[in-house]
């Protein structure tokens, strides 16, 4: 199944998106069984994912490698999640089509 479209987030968003993380993140170890704020820290990390994977200005490498870990965690808090799971095997069949190793 193909990821849903999204809105094609901006470069100049994406530090408040990973400063954002960061910040759900922390409260996610004080408060690691809060369903909401688990679910707004997968979230989170999805669309930094997202805006990581469209950034124009982001090396084609970092930003495959760092979007890949934050589908990844995505998937952690939130494994129904389609589109992570749709963009987490995008960005390795990317890797394999390369024959280069997907990043761990």
């Amino acid at each position: 199944m193909a990821p849903k479209t999204q809105p094609a987030p901006t470069d100049a968003e994406l530090p408040g998106l990973t400063a954002e993380v960061q910040k759900l993140e922390k409260e996610l170890k004080v408060k690691p069984n809060d369903k909401e704020l688990i679910q707004r820290t997968a979230d989170a990390n999805f669309h930094t994912g997202y805006a990581m994977m469209m950034s124009q200005k982001t090396d084609r490498k970092f930003r495959y490698r760092m979007a890949l870990r934050y589908f990844r965690r995505t998937l952690q808090l939130d494994p129904q999640n389609s589109d992570a799971a749709s963009y987490k095997q995008l960005i390795e069949s990317i890797y394999r089509s390369l024959n280069l190793p997907i990043p761990k």
